[in-house]
């Protein structure tokens, strides 16, 4: 790992400088400095970052790719210095939602939320980065995201707050024409030995699974797992076996495509916001966590829970 340094904003905003003109002296002559100081810091920063940084062709200063490279990390930099400076940050929060959020959630229920909140909400910026559990649970951490919608299935970790609004329960999900389209419920004696889509055994769900088909003496037969339910849907439309799912909000726009049938006994899933613990809610991010709960109501095998917040569960994260 690369031994740290000391920053130097001023240093930063010279290098910046010359780039934008591509001449020293015009930097110099600008900001009321002399030419060697100039170059001297220049020559520092270079030896700081391990980088040449600009090459001469024919009388200016081009930047190198590795000058390009820095030039554009210090953009936002420079970036929230300027809000700082205007003290727009101040309310900041109260424009804008970050939401970090599961693939699952982001492909589907989300994009209707988003839509449907921006229409009522005139002014707020929404802003969304999609990743795994574990880094969406990090960025909110991290101070990096307000929001983080995710199912709280694999454990939380300390410090964050899990804001449930959701509870699906379990279905299994048949292609079109499949045999047990003619049960109301599945169960696992009438699951024994078919090929299944369930969940990845880092999920409680996959242990809850396993222990019912154990309790009912029925044999699990794995076709595949998944960490992803929109992945369970996907293999079931491939005719891969039958899915065991969380139906929110994997199959909402697609439910056409399939057969549900509840899953007896039943696994219930959590849809959480997450956010920090020590943190209230701005009021744009609960408005937002308001209106995802109502449209939950338009949804099957899912319904809505109080607005209470709720520590992270015995299943902590670290």
């Amino acid at each position: 790992m690369a031994k740290p340094f000391e920053h130097n904003l001023r240093e930063y905003e010279l290098f910046r400088k010359i780039v934008d003109t591509g001449t020293v002296s015009q930097v110099a002559k600008q900001l009321d400095i002399a030419q060697p100081a100039l170059s001297r810091s220049i020559s520092n920063l270079e030896k700081k970052v391990g980088r040449k940084l600009f090459s001469r062709v024919e009388g200016r200063l081009v930047p190198t790719s590795d000058g390009y490279n820095l030039y554009h990390r210090l953009e936002q930099v420079f970036r929230s210095l300027e809000i700082v400076d205007s003290q727009n940050w101040k309310s900041e929060s109260d424009n804008s939602i970050r939401i970090s959020t599961t693939p699952t959630f982001a492909n589907t229920f989300l994009a209707r939320v988003i839509s449907d909140f921006l229409k009522l909400s005139d002014g707020v910026e929404i802003s969304v980065g999609i990743a795994g559990d574990f880094q969406v649970q990090n960025s909110v951490a991290g101070h990096h995201t307000d929001l983080g919608l995710r199912i709280a299935d694999s454990g939380t970790k300390p410090g964050l707050t899990n804001r449930p609004f959701a509870i699906s329960r379990s279905v299994c999900l048949l292609p079109p024409g499949h045999p047990m389209e003619s049960a109301d419920v599945l169960t696992p004696q009438m699951l024994s030995g078919s090929p299944l889509i369930v969940p990845s055994t880092r999920f409680s769900s996959r242990a809850f699974i396993e222990q019912t088909f154990l309790d009912a003496n029925a044999t699990l037969n794995v076709a595949a797992e998944c960490g992803d339910s929109k992945l369970v849907a996907d293999c079931v439309g491939r005719h891969m076996g039958i899915g065991i799912i969380n139906p929110f909000p994997a199959v909402q726009d697609n439910e056409g495509d399939f057969s549900l049938r509840p899953f007896d006994p039943s696994y219930d899933w959590t849809a959480v916001f997450t956010h920090r613990e020590a943190d209230s809610l701005p009021k744009a991010a609960r408005e937002f966590v308001n209106l995802a709960r109502r449209m939950v109501l338009q949804t099957a095998f899912v319904e809505t829970v109080n607005d209470t917040p709720n520590p992270p569960n015995n299943n902590s994260v670290t």
